[in-house]
């Protein structure tokens, strides 16, 4: 009854284009959702966007977040604008600004470190990733929908850098429809995961994401104005 109440206002939320669906709800640093491991968040977007993701820092470009709001919220997203190619500072936070854009439309109470997540650092993107999954599951309708993950992505530009999982279409080419993941059933909590469930931290944390080059005085300069805008937006 009331769960249902809840799904419905979410849905007619969405599809009216309003706000009035989206959960906002604060998660500190003790809350159990930073205790999800690396893996668990791994499995959970292969699973959720067909991708063959093997390490956090992969999503330092704010490509993935992007994908994963855009499942959520479909036709929030403008994924033509999403650079999945992404290698220099200037293109990781062009895509943080079209993740901005997307909260800041959705009123989602998230401020985004974009000065710390294109460091490609693996803690910094393993705590926004974790932080993501439980939005996620607190915004989730709990309505099974088609969701065509690989056809979605090849709308954004480098796709390529990013390949299906096993069994999915190559780049340029649609794959099945996916299923997105069950929500947590009502009343009911994800068990709080232990110490042991998160990886050891990777030898090379500090190394970007897939070799990305050093920062340079503009890149910096365009990073140091989108903060600005950020911390506005989240006044």
């Amino acid at each position: 009854g009331r769960q249902a109440g809840r799904q419905a206002g979410r849905q007619a939320a969405r599809a009216h284009g309003t706000m009035a669906g989206v959960v906002n709800r604060s998660v500190g640093m003790m809350d159990e959702a930073y205790f999800v491991g690396r893996k668990v968040i791994i499995d959970w977007l292969n699973e959720l966007l067909h991708l063959n993701l093997s390490k956090i820092e992969e999503t330092a470009s704010g490509a993935v977040a992007c994908q994963v709001m855009d499942c959520l919220f479909p036709g929030k997203v403008p994924m033509a604008k999403v650079n999945w190619g992404a290698k220099t500072d200037y293109e990781f936070v062009n895509n943080y600004k079209v993740l901005q854009s997307v909260f800041a439309k959705l009123k989602v109470d998230r401020a985004i470190e974009v000065d710390k997540l294109i460091r490609a650092r693996y803690q910094d993107n393993l705590e926004f990733m974790q932080w993501l999954k439980r939005f996620y599951d607190d915004n989730y309708s709990g309505v099974v929908e088609d969701y065509d993950a690989i056809e979605r992505r090849n709308r954004g530009k480098g796709v390529s850098q990013y390949p299906p999982a096993a069994g999915g279409a190559s780049a340029g080419a649609s794959a099945p429809a996916a299923r997105r993941p069950a929500a947590p059933r009502a009343g009911r909590t994800a068990p709080r995961a232990t110490a042991k469930a998160s990886s050891p931290v990777p030898a090379k944390e500090n190394d970007r994401a897939m070799n990305k080059p050093a920062a340079n005085p503009a890149a910096t300069k365009k990073v140091e104005s989108l903060n600005a805008d950020l911390e506005s937006a989240n006044k």
